[in-house]
């Protein structure tokens, strides 16, 4: 177990920063606002993945990466401890950027408890296993090899590579089968089966929501983040209310 905690705690996910979007960067401004202006007091939050649209490395920098870091130097001063599970979309963050915004690397899937409620986080790509290339991909781009070499490259090169993979995947999936875009139950009552933990949260498929799976027990849950490009929203825990979803 990662982490033991009676604090209250966040989760958000797919908030997809960019440059081309500061209306997100506005919201999740605001998110966190929210919290600096709510009394003292120990809180966590998780972000579980493609906080940014994509990452190219942690030597790349920008007004909006100053911007970020700046927000989360922050939360140090406000008693909120930040926690990162790298996405399919910024994989190749790392230590030069946790060590400098101040945030925590997990790795994924971690299992926490939080406010009495065994949870088992992770970002939810991994869950896709009916889409069989982008399986294949996800193992290839996330090889140890590939986190290890790609950053050293030309920023030039990288910033082509990486909108190539973009328009090659928009291309495909606007062809692929809506049940394919989405969790393989089968994967998922796996997992929370292995884990032996009857909640989860994730993100990656965009669409917030919450699910029984009552084959692997009667209480089982699959908590689901969405994305923020219209609206803000995130998941809180505490003693008093368990689990619960929020949109902003």
């Amino acid at each position: 177990m990662f982490l033991t905690s009676a604090d209250l705690s966040y989760f958000i996910s797919d908030v997809h920063l960019s440059d081309a979007r500061p209306d997100i960067t506005a919201r999740f401004n605001a998110f966190f606002e929210l919290l600096f202006a709510a009394p003292k007091q120990p809180r966590h939050v998780f972000i579980l993945g493609d906080l940014f649209n994509v990452w190219l490395g942690d030597d790349v920098d920008s007004p909006l990466i100053q911007e970020i870091m700046a927000l989360f130097q922050r939360c140090q001063n406000a008693d909120i401890t930040l926690y990162f599970m790298p996405g399919n979309r910024d994989y190749l963050l790392g230590q030069q950027f946790s060590q400098k915004a101040q945030v925590i690397l997990l790795p994924d899937p971690i299992l926490v408890n939080l406010a009495g409620q065994a949870i088992l986080l992770t970002h939810g790509d991994q869950f896709m296993t009916l889409d069989k290339k982008y399986i294949s991909y996800r193992r290839l781009a996330q090889h140890d090899f590939i986190k290890q070499y790609f950053p050293k490259l030309p920023l030039w090169f990288r910033q082509k590579f990486a909108a190539f993979l973009r328009n090659s995947s928009k291309q495909q999936n606007h062809h692929k089968p809506r049940y394919i875009m989405d969790v393989d139950t089968l994967t998922v009552e796996k997992w929370l089966t292995q884990y032996q933990v009857p909640n989860m949260i994730h993100g990656h498929i965009h669409r917030m929501g919450c699910h029984a799976h009552p084959n692997v027990c009667p209480e089982a849950k699959r908590y689901v983040l969405g994305d923020w490009y219209t609206q803000g929203n995130y998941i809180t825990v505490d003693a008093e209310q368990g689990i619960v979803l929020h949109q902003f």
